[in-house]
């Protein structure tokens, strides 16, 4: 199961890169309110993701799939949240 779910983070990433790939070319297009409607909604996004990975998974769960702990979760996303904003700017 972990290296499925391995595979399975690699194709993620890649279509992440593809989705900042568009919005690079995309938001210069964009009037300044709807730049602003992106940026709230990718924070909003981002509050989101941080409470779902908060939620601790079963041990069982985290040890056949290599998932991380739900502090170990949160400090992805937060490091996540970081890079993306320094880089969306």
């Amino acid at each position: 199961i972990a290296a499925a779910m391995r595979e399975i983070a690699h194709v993620e990433i890649r279509h992440g890169e593809l989705s900042w790939a568009v919005a690079a070319w995309l938001e210069p297009q964009l009037t300044d309110a709807e730049r602003a409607r992106i940026d709230l909604a990718r924070r909003d996004a981002i509050v989101t993701l941080r409470l779902q990975a908060s939620e601790e998974p079963d041990p069982e769960l985290r040890r056949l799939a290599g998932l991380p702990t739900g502090l170990e979760a949160v400090a992805y996303v937060d490091h996540l949240a970081a890079d993306l904003w320094s880089s969306a700017s």
